[in-house]
């Protein structure tokens, strides 16, 4: 009874090998409608190869180039080194 369940096994998992490898044969061949997508997108890398650094977010896709540009920084203060021993503490 053993050596029957793994022969049946084996035959099973050699007929699903043989099956996986027709399916892998159909999803490899191109229509010639995604031919033509590929060639347009192979086409777009290379005149931009960067891409044009969309952002996706929850409001849909941004493109930074028709964002507007980013705000100047503050000027702070730099640090100054205090010359005396007093330092003003209110009470």
């Amino acid at each position: 009874m053993k050596k029957l369940l793994i022969a049946l096994l084996s035959i099973s998992a050699i007929g699903a090998g043989i099956v996986q490898a027709d399916t892998d044969d159909m999803v490899l061949e191109q229509t010639e409608m995604e031919k033509a997508e590929n060639a347009g997108v192979e086409q777009a890398e290379l005149y931009n190869p960067g891409g044009i650094g969309g952002v996706e977010s929850l409001r849909g896709a941004s493109e930074l180039e028709a964002t507007r540009p980013a705000d100047q920084f503050k000027k702070y203060p730099r640090e100054q080194i205090i010359e005396s021993n007093y330092v003003y503490q209110p009470l």
